[in-house]
């Protein structure tokens, strides 16, 4: 009876309407290392840069979806469909390239296909990660940069 009076103790405190609220956007880095308009030819961009500098490449479980020219994630029978929301920070461990909209970005050229290298939460140690890694991709991908924007930590996946 004892847990049943906690249980519903915390129920109504304020802490659960807190769990209520959506949070806020994340701020993040993203490693650009190539755009265009076509998915064949980024991603073909992209396992050339796989290649060259040893960093694996993924797909990360998505489905290029020609006719609505975005990508859809695999489903079982009878689960919900997740809209695409782009890479989080810890998509691939410890790193890889992969190929992202440039929709799921706020703040970027829409309708894009990007070839992504990293994607790097602000804080102090993000920040020297992403820095280090576009170090490391400049030799191979003069134009690569660094793009700041947010990723929605209230997405459903």
């Amino acid at each position: 009876m004892r847990s049943l009076l906690v249980l519903l103790a915390l129920l109504t405190s304020p802490l659960s309407a807190l769990a209520d609220q959506a949070l806020p956007p994340v701020p993040i880095d993203v490693l650009v290392l190539g755009s265009g308009p076509t998915y064949a030819d980024i991603l073909k961009k992209a396992k050339e840069i796989s290649q060259k500098s040893g960093t694996p490449f993924s797909d990360l479980d998505k489905v290029y979806d020609r006719k609505g020219r975005t990508f859809t994630l695999p489903q079982e029978e009878g689960d919900p469909v997740f809209p695409y929301l782009g890479r989080p920070t810890a998509a691939c461990e410890p790193e890889c390239i992969s190929v992202e909209k440039s929709d799921a970005f706020p703040g970027m050229t829409k309708d894009l296909f990007l070839v992504v290298g990293g994607v790097f939460e602000t804080t102090a140690g993000g920040k020297v990660k992403s820095k280090e890694q576009l170090k490391r991709f400049t030799p191979l991908v003069p134009d690569a940069y660094l793009k700041r924007t947010t990723w929605d930590p209230n997405c459903p996946l």
